[in-house]
Formats: C-alpha cells, structure tokens, sequence
C-alpha cells in the first residue's frame, strides 16, 4: 500500500517563491489545468489545508495532492508540460499509412 506524503504549507511550500509571486502567475495564467494547479497553490501557500483547497477547487484530492507535489518536486516551470502522446501508429501496408477507421483486419475477414 502507498503511503501518503504531507505536502508542507505557508512559507514552507515552494519557498523559492513569494505567494503574491504565486498570484500574479495565476492572474496572468491561461485558462486550463496549468492554471487549476497554480489555483491550488496559492491557498496550499496562504496555509489551507488539503480539505478546504479541494472544496475550494471542486477537485478531488488525490488530483489537488499530486498536483502540489508535482509542483514542489519538478518547479513552477514544468506546470505547462504535456504529457506524452504514447507510441505512434504503424502504418499498414496496405493502406500506405491511410487509417480510414473501422476495425482494419478483423472487419475484412468478418471476424467483427
């Protein structure tokens, strides 16, 4: 079983940055989870707890949890990071590459 880790609050949560430092990114931020995370942190950085930050956000906390820790581990910077698409497609052969939907093989041979 995992065991939970407590994220620090106030002064001790990211210490590198100030919390007006904090809200003038979330003001400035665009709109989508980037922001959501900075929304989180600046009442984590203001000394609420988990609870009232996730009655705040309408998240659940185990999201709210990982995004503060994702923050104080990897920095402020890596708030807009993507994640990766995965392994790519194999063109079919006799396709060239064209994936026109459907369920490829399996459909032509009527096993669908």
């Amino acid at each position: 079983m995992r065991q939970s880790r407590a994220v620090e609050r106030g002064d001790e949560y990211l210490p590198d940055v100030s919390l007006a430092g904090l809200k003038g990114m979330h003001g400035r931020g665009r709109p989508g989870k980037s922001r959501d995370m900075l929304q989180a942190a600046v009442p984590r950085k203001s000394d609420n707890t988990l609870g009232e930050i996730c009655d705040t956000a309408g998240r659940p906390a185990s999201a709210i949890h990982g995004w503060l820790c994702r923050l104080k581990r990897e920095g402020l910077g890596r708030r807009h990071d993507q994640k990766s698409p995965g392994r790519g497609a194999v063109p079919d052969a006799e396709t060239g590459g064209r994936h026109k939907g459907g369920f490829g093989q399996a459909a032509k041979r009527g096993r669908v």
